[in-house]
């Protein structure tokens, strides 16, 4: 029996680090292509009035889609690995009504995202200057299509990675690809940039849709939610729902914030957030993309068999995180001028960005530990953990980080990032220990 046990972990072992190249190798392609969009688009745009609007209503409009996709890919997720075992059939048909439950939802999000931002913005509370507004609300018709698009293409990529499938990571990177065509094929305007967008995102459901069919998980749509999976799966979809509200809350208010501050500081802001993207993205979409479904596998394993298994992650993602972290903190203003150093964006916006960069990158160590401990308490469905570390961020975010913006400026608001991730890991730490002290 020991014998077998170690067989089977050394598998395990292996698959999972397989699969974690695979996906970082992905994701890596699709960031070159949007690393190549942010460097067409700082050449073209700068860090002007326009690129202040769209970058203002592309981020809080992609705020219910990355809501939506981290609460459906670490519940439903491990749900169909389990349903799929139990029954393939029940599995199909639950895929079925979810895949209806995503598109009248997005629809939803979308609709109420674009009244929204629409009487947020014209109401003139958005901090934006006359410019920015002009702009805003001449692409807002177009550019909340976005939600409705991602929201099916994220359910999607949902069902492949449940599958171990995760070509998806690639198909990220095709709006990013569509934009840049665009900019380089037309002339350059805030409506190139807004309607590639949307383009871009078609293609990604178009290209999720097609891989769905091909491992044979598209299902005709039902509109029914008469399925008994819906019962276990509906209370843990909503707790998670609320802890990602109150998490994602927190880059809204950053969004806020910097629009208030200068014109061009939510540009420059953004231009920092894609920098840094390039690392976070690569590992940071690795960890729950791998790991999850792997702690899924695991979910019956002996307790210590798990603990010995997070150990081992924490130590291999805080040392990468923190290497990188020092790698890219040390180097941060010749990346930037690297990157985007070109036509409207200037010498000075580089210094700004690479101090931005130089003090936003070491969020990433506690950015990975934060997934993976996340990943632990949602596998062991101790949503009431991930529940407080959510409102105390909210928390953090709304004290702290205020004083710090208040304080040092752009620079306090990109200060505040790593600290809450910081808090964070602290929480589930604490947390974690303190479960594992409660008598079973």
């Amino acid at each position: 029996m020991p014998v077998l046990a170690t067989a089977k972990h050394l598998l395990t072992r292996s698959i999972t680090l397989r699969t974690f190249g695979v996906v970082i190798l992905l994701a890596g392609l699709a960031k070159v292509a949007g690393l190549l969009k942010e460097m067409v688009v700082a050449a073209r745009f700068g860090t002007g009035a326009a690129l202040d609007a769209y970058l203002f209503l592309f981020n809080i409009l992609s705020t219910p889609a990355s809501m939506w996709f981290s609460t459906i890919s670490a519940i439903l997720i491990p749900h169909l690995i389990t349903l799929e075992r139990r029954s393939p059939e029940a599995a199909a048909h639950f895929r079925a009504e979810f895949m209806m439950f995503a598109t009248v939802v997005g629809i939803v999000a979308g609709l109420l995202s674009w009244l929204g931002l629409y009487g947020y913005i014209t109401a003139g509370a958005s901090g934006l200057g006359a410019e920015a507004v002009g702009y805003a609300r001449d692409a807002l018709p177009q550019l909340w299509l976005m939600v409705p698009l991602l929201f099916v293409a994220q359910y999607g990529s949902s069902c492949l990675m449940a599958r171990n499938l995760h070509v998806n990571s690639l198909y990220e990177g095709l709006p990013a690809l569509t934009i840049l065509i665009a900019l380089l094929l037309f002339p350059v305007s805030i409506r190139v940039l807004v309607l590639s967008t949307v383009a871009g995102f078609t293609l990604q459901l178009i290209a999720t849709l097609v891989s769905l069919a091909r491992s044979g998980n598209l299902d005709r749509p039902t509109a029914s939610l008469q399925n008994a999976a819906w019962r276990q799966f509906r209370s843990a979809f909503l707790v998670m729902a609320g802890v990602q509200l109150l998490q994602s809350a927190t880059n809204i208010v950053d969004q806020v914030i910097a629009a208030q501050l200068p014109t061009g500081s939510l540009s420059r802001f953004s231009y920092t957030l894609r920098a840094q993207g390039v690392l976070l993205t690569l590992l940071a979409l690795a960890v729950p993309r791998v790991l999850l479904p792997a702690l899924a596998s695991m979910s019956h394993a002996a307790p210590q068999e798990l603990k010995r298994f997070i150990a081992r992650w924490s130590l291999l993602l805080g040392v990468v995180g923190g290497a990188a972290a020092l790698f890219v903190s040390g180097l941060s203003e010749p990346i930037v001028r690297l990157l985007f150093q070109r036509g409207s964006f200037s010498g000075a916006d580089t210094k700004v960005v690479a101090t931005l960069l130089g003090v936003m990158i070491w969020q990433l160590p506690f950015y990975l530990l934060a997934m993976l401990y996340s990943q632990r308490q949602i596998v062991t469905r101790d949503f009431a953990s991930l529940a407080i570390m959510g409102g105390g961020t909210l928390v953090i975010k709304l004290t702290l980080g205020l004083l710090l913006v208040w304080r040092f400026g752009l620079v306090g608001l990109t200060a505040s990032i790593p600290l809450v991730s910081a808090f964070q890991v602290a929480t589930l730490l604490l947390l974690g220990r303190r479960k594992e002290a409660e008598p079973r």
